[in-house]
């Protein structure tokens, strides 16, 4: 398993996310440390909302209701320090699933494993891209 040690978001434009796509990918009686099991209101005077947060990783944006009557987090920020291995799930069980089912533009740079390798990672309208940086 593969760790990411560092998350810098470049670019959020209008990123959007089904809050249930966060817990599609889990199979049903999984346990995940550390994985909240609904949206923590953080500042309700802002409607400011983590969505989704373990171990090493926080996504916070404002929740609104959609076209389908649907709750979705319309994310403002990701923090990633240390996400993976023994520090509970790994990008690819929870978080990538997600923003297979996402609105709008992320774009990020992560740095794998302590610097093992480095990638830029954008989702656009669900579209997942990763391409790993030479240096």
């Amino acid at each position: 398993m593969y760790n990411v040690s560092c998350w810098k978001t470049k670019r959020l434009e209008d990123f959007c996310i089904p809050v249930s796509a966060f817990y599609a990918a889990i199979p049903k009686g999984t346990f995940v440390r550390g994985l909240c099991s609904f949206p923590i209101i953080e500042d309700v005077r802002d409607c400011m909302v983590i969505c989704i947060e373990a171990p090493g990783f926080r996504m916070c944006g404002k929740l609104y209701e959609d076209e389908d009557d649907e709750y979705s987090l319309r994310v403002e920020e990701v923090e990633i320090t240390a996400y993976g291995w023994d520090n509970g799930p790994t990008l690819d069980d929870v978080i990538l699933p997600a923003f297979e089912e996402s609105s709008g533009l992320l774009q990020a740079m992560l740095i794998w494993n302590g610097g093992d390798s480095i990638e830029r990672l954008t989702v656009r309208d669900g579209r997942i891209m990763r391409d790993e940086v030479e240096l």
